[in-house]
C-alpha cells in the first residue's frame, strides 16, 4: 500500500505515518513514533504536513494532542479536487504553449517516483509503436513490476514495441507477440541505460544506483534517434 500512495503523491514517510494513524485511530505523536522507524522530530514534521494537505485532523484529549487519519475516501477527494483546480486554468496553459510554439526542450527526473511516472507518459503518449534499446536484467533490477505494467497497458492500447536487447536469459523469455517485436545486441550486455523512443521525444533512462532519466522533446533529436536505431536493428540479431 506504501507505494500505492508514493505514486497518488505521497512521500515515503507520509505514507507510513498516514498508515499508521489509520490503524491505530487516534494517537499523539509519541505513539505513532513508536510505530514508525522514524525520528521524533520527523514525525512531527510529517503529521504537519499531513495536516496541512488534509488528511488528518487533531483532538485534545486531556491535555495531549491526539491526530485521527482522514478517511481513505478523502484521498480521492483530495485528487478531485486538484484535477478541478486544473481545469479551470488548463485554457490559459494551452495558450501559452501555443503562443510558445514547438521548441526542443529538455527535462531530468531523479528518484523513482519521478522516472516511474515518465512510463506513464510515454504510454499516454504514444500512438503507434514505441522503439527500445537497453538491457532487461538491469531494467528489471532498477524497475522492478513497473516493467509488466508498462507491458501490459501498452497491449492494452494496442501500441506495438520494437526492442533491441542484450542476450540473456531474461530477455530471450520475452514473448514475442503481434505487439511486440525484438532483436538482441551481445553489446549491450553491460549496458546500464534503456532508450525510450516515442512520437517526438527519447527518454534516456540511467539504470545506476539511484535512477534517473532525460526527456528530449525534439524532432531532429527524435528523428536522429530513430535513424541510429534502425541502424542497430538492421544488424542485430533475432
Amino acid at each position: 500500500m506504501i507505494q500505492e500512495l508514493i505514486e497518488y503523491g505521497l512521500s515515503n514517510k507520509e505514507a507510513e505515518v498516514y498508515l499508521a494513524l489509520l490503524k491505530l485511530g487516534s494517537a499523539t505523536a509519541n505513539r505513532v513514533t513508536e510505530l514508525v522507524n522514524m525520528p521524533r522530530s520527523t514525525v512531527y514534521e510529517t503529521l504537519d504536513k499531513l495536516r496541512l494537505i488534509g488528511l488528518l485532523s487533531t483532538v485534545i484529549i486531556g491535555s495531549k494532542t491526539n491526530f485521527i487519519a482522514s478517511k481513505p475516501q478523502k484521498l480521492i477527494e483530495l485528487l478531485d479536487e486538484k484535477k478541478n483546480s486544473l481545469k479551470k486554468v488548463l485554457p490559459s496553459l494551452n495558450q501559452m504553449q501555443s503562443q510558445m510554439g514547438e521548441k526542443p526542450f529538455t527535462e531530468i527526473f531523479q528518484g523513482n517516483l519521478a522516472v516511474y511516472k515518465i512510463f506513464d507518459e510515454i504510454i499516454n503518449n504514444a500512438t503507434k509503436e514505441i522503439l527500445i534499446i537497453g538491457n532487461m536484467d538491469n531494467a528489471i533490477e532498477k524497475i522492478d513490476y513497473r516493467t509488466d505494467k508498462f507491458r501490459n497497458l501498452r497491449k492494452d492500447k494496442g501500441i506495438k514495441v520494437r526492442q533491441i536487447l542484450e542476450k540473456s536469459g531474461t530477455s530471450l523469455q520475452e514473448k514475442i507477440d503481434k505487439y511486440t517485436e525484438v532483436k538482441y545486441l551481445i553489446d549491450l550486455k553491460n549496458s546500464k541505460e534503456a532508450i525510450f523512443i516515442a512520437n517526438n521525444s527519447v527518454y534516456h533512462v540511467l539504470l545506476e544506483s539511484e535512477i534517473s532519466a532525460i526527456k528530449i522533446k525534439s524532432k531532429e533529436h527524435t528523428n536522429t534517434m530513430k535513424i541510429l536505431f534502425e541502424s542497430l536493428w538492421r544488424i542485430a540479431t533475432l
